[in-house]
This record gives C-alpha cells, sequence and structure tokens, in this order.
C-alpha cells in the first residue's frame, strides 16, 4: 500500500475489493455514472439540435405561407373590386322606369351574388310593339352574367332585324 503522502487525501485503496475509491465510491461506478451522464449529455445535445434544426425549417415554411397568404389576400381584393364593376357593368343592362299612355314597366334587379344570370330587358320596335324579355340563366356568377349578357345582345339584335316575339 502506498503511503499517505502518495495518493490523493480522498483516495483509499481497499485491498479486499482491489478498487480505488473516491470517498467511498468505487472508481469503475463513478467513471460509469459520468459515461452515461456524457451520453445523456450528447442526446440532449444532439436532440436540441434537431429540435432548432425543425423549428428553422417551420419557421421557413411559416414565412412561404404568410406570402402565399398575402398574395392571395391581395388577389381577393383585385377580384372584389372587379366583381364589383362587373355588377355596376351588370346593372346598366337592365332597363330604365318606363311610362306611356299604355304600359308602365319598373324593374328591380336583386342578384343571389354581386353578379348573376338574369337580365330584362323592355324595347320598342315600333309605337304598337312592345318587347319584355326576361332570362334567369341557370347558374350564377360571373360565368351566368356573361352568358346573360350574351343572350341580351342577341335578342336585340333579333329585336332590330324585326323577328317576331317567340318563346
Amino acid at each position: 500500500i502506498a503511503q499517505h503522502g502518495d495518493r490523493h487525501p480522498k483516495t483509499e485503496f481497499c485491498e479486499a475489493w482491489s478498487q480505488p475509491r473516491l470517498n467511498g465510491t468505487p472508481f469503475n461506478h463513478l467513471l460509469g455514472q459520468h459515461i452515461e451522464s456524457r451520453r445523456a449529455h450528447s442526446e440532449i445535445t444532439n436532440d436540441a439540435e434537431r429540435l432548432r434544426e425543425r423549428i428553422t425549417a417551420l419557421e421557413r415554411t411559416l414565412d412561404a405561407t404568410r406570402a402565399q397568404l398575402r398574395s392571395h389576400i391581395d388577389r381577393a381584393k383585385s377580384l372584389d373590386l372587379d366583381f364589383n364593376l362587373a355588377a355596376k357593368i351588370h346593372r346598366t343592362l337592365l332597363p330604365q322606369p318606363l311610362h306611356n299612355d299604355r304600359i308602365e314597366v319598373d324593374v328591380r334587379y336583386v342578384p343571389f351574388e354581386k353578379v348573376g344570370g338574369d337580365y330584362c330587358q323592355v324595347r320598342f320596335c315600333d309605337k304598337d310593339t312592345c318587347y319584355i324579355t326576361m332570362c334567369d340563366v341557370v347558374g350564377h356568377g360571373v360565368q351566368g352574367a356573361l352568358l346573360a349578357t350574351r343572350i341580351s345582345s342577341e335578342v336585340r339584335h333579333w329585336i332590330l332585324e324585326g323577328q317576331p316575339p317567340r318563346k
């Protein structure tokens, strides 16, 4: 056994077990605890790095999603302006109130959407003949409004050509 001066004061050597000890705990046990602690620290460090990478990826995805959302909002605003303009144009196709000694016509238009597939027109081709046409196109929105406008144009053309009324 080494002399007291040759070894650390808190280290003792037990001949019965032949294991060095520190404050009564075998070095092998302390070394095992240290190694496990380092492994756990390494795993925690790796987990933290993976989480940081995942957070960074999610932040990039969130930024891209925000940019897409801003783009969609801008597009929606633009479409809303277009729909408002289309609704104004569509309303100009409706006849103004008509009052004469033989007939009175007033039109009220309440679309289901901003624009729709309904229209009405009142036209005199001569003093004795009044054409009142009404149309309700199947469908709503821009498609219905465009089709109704096309039909209105055709009917107006037939009236100007003197075509007889028909269903």
